[in-house]
């Protein structure tokens, strides 16, 4: 699943004081990120992403992404799995004279979580094989 956001990132946005968007996301795994920026001067809107208080990207604390060729896309294999599925971005913009825009795409591959049952041993044999089958299937769709 595919979750696309647009940051405004002001001109002169202190690293101190950056503009920040929470996204909302689901339970899974994260396997691909793209930043892609509107500058005219690549490499002057930064940002970093973090997860609560903790920076996850760059995994250096303090460091941050410049998109110099405006845009970048890496693959990545960050599990989401406590609520709330989200993550912050702040970013920050060097130019005085230009605002600007970041575009993030994150793609989740979401986690297979069963509704409540009361149990499964009291189950036929072939709501259990059933279950299971589904299960499977889940696991291995794209």
């Amino acid at each position: 699943m595919n979750f696309n956001y647009m940051l405004a990132v002001p001109r002169d946005t202190l690293a101190d004081n950056p503009v920040s968007l929470t996204m909302t996301l689901k339970p899974g795994t994260v396997k691909q990120i793209t930043i892609s920026s509107s500058q005219t001067d690549p490499g002057a809107i930064r940002c970093a992403f973090f997860q609560g208080q903790s920076q996850i990207w760059p995994s250096n604390p303090n460091s941050f992404f410049g998109p110099t060729v405006f845009s970048i896309t890496w693959p990545e294999d960050f599990v989401l799995f406590d609520p709330p599925f989200e993550l912050t971005v702040r970013a920050w913009n060097s130019l005085s004279w230009f605002s600007g825009w970041l575009w993030i795409s994150i793609t989740v591959k979401e986690r297979v979580v069963l509704p409540a049952r009361t149990s499964l041993v009291y189950q036929p044999l072939d709501f259990i094989t059933a279950e299971i089958n589904k299960l499977f299937e889940a696991s291995n769709a794209p």
